[in-house]
Formats: C-alpha cells, sequence, structure tokens
C-alpha cells in the first residue's frame, strides 16, 4: 500500500530483516552499513542501490534561530533517481551529490526562510557540521514507506551523529 504513486514503484525494493524472539518476528528496515556496497558491487543484477537513514528528529540553527526538525532523512546521491521528486528550484542532477546538499520542502523553506531564497542558505546540524540548501520540492501527502520534510546527504549524518554510520556488519541503523 506504500509509494504506489511512484513512477518506478514496480521496480523498488525495500531491504528488511526480522529478528526472532520470545515474543514473536520483528521486522525493520534497517541494515548494516556494509551490505550496500555488496549489493552496489556483487549484483549486477540491481541497477540502482540507494540507502536512506530516517526519518529522524534533526536540531538546526539557521541565523542564530534553533529549530528541531522532525522528519530529516538522510539519503545518498541515488535516492532522487530511484523516487521521483516535483523539483519546485536547485538543479537535481547535483543537489545531493554535494556531500553538505539539504533539500527542503516547499513547507519547510516557507517556515524558515518566509519569502527569502533559500538557496544556498547554511543550516548549522546541533554546531557539529554545516549544510547548504541545494533543492526545494514539493511537499507531498502520499502513502509513503520514506516521509520527508528534508533530505540531507547521509555524509552529513556522519558529523552529526557518527552513531547511526557504523561500517560494522552487525551495527544495523534506520533505513
Amino acid at each position: 500500500t506504500f509509494d504506489h504513486h511512484q513512477s518506478q514503484a514496480g521496480e523498488v525494493y525495500r531491504i528488511n530483516y526480522h529478528i526472532e524472539s520470545p515474543y514473536g518476528t520483528n521486522y525493520q528496515a534497517a541494515t548494516p552499513q556494509p551490505l550496500v556496497e555488496v549489493l552496489r558491487t556483487g549484483y549486477p543484477q540491481f541497477e540502482l542501490v540507494s540507502r536512506t537513514i530516517g526519518p529522524l528528529d534533526v536540531n538546526l540553527t539557521i541565523d542564530e534561530q534553533r529549530f528541531t526538525q522532525r522528519n530529516v532523512l538522510f539519503v545518498d546521491q541515488y535516492f532522487d533517481q530511484l523516487f521521483d521528486l516535483d523539483w519546485l528550484s536547485g538543479n537535481p542532477a547535483t543537489a545531493l551529490q554535494d556531500p553538505k546538499g539539504i533539500i527542503l520542502t516547499a513547507s519547510v523553506a516557507q517556515s524558515f526562510f518566509a519569502d527569502q531564497e533559500p538557496l544556498g542558505a547554511i543550516i548549522s546540524l546541533n554546531g557539529r557540521t554545516e549544510g547548504v540548501v541545494r533543492g526545494v520540492v514539493a511537499d507531498t501527502d502520499f502513502n509513503t514507506n520514506l516521509p520527508f520534510r528534508m533530505l540531507m546527504n547521509w555524509q552529513l549524518l556522519e558529523e552529526y551523529e557518527p552513531f547511526y554510520i557504523a561500517d560494522s556488519w552487525t551495527s544495523t541503523s534506520l533505513g
């Protein structure tokens, strides 16, 4: 019932893992970090592999104003090749290529910047790192497995909250 509105819905798969416990089976959309490269390099039948982490709540500072933004999805540069985004501004070909790239939904751009141009604005993530607004996309209210109000390049997460980026087969993160 999720993401049927996507033009490539029949070609996109989510990887889950399950945990057996005395309380039953639990399924989660969390995978070990090394799995991404194994799938990309070891399985040529996959045309494209993208990793997402989140959605998470992120503490932000913009021009000394503090915000807690819900539904921040950390993505890699392949995300918008798999999922349809309605770009309102910015360059879709390069926005997520930038390791510091941030994409806002229209409503978030309006709430943070009112009528000012958000492209190029610097957003601090809890004082640990900074990102740059590289695009604005339309809000979506579709039934989705990946709800987001902001997209950030996953490399920002390494500096903001490295806990989620463990290069280990024994550690998983949301996504």
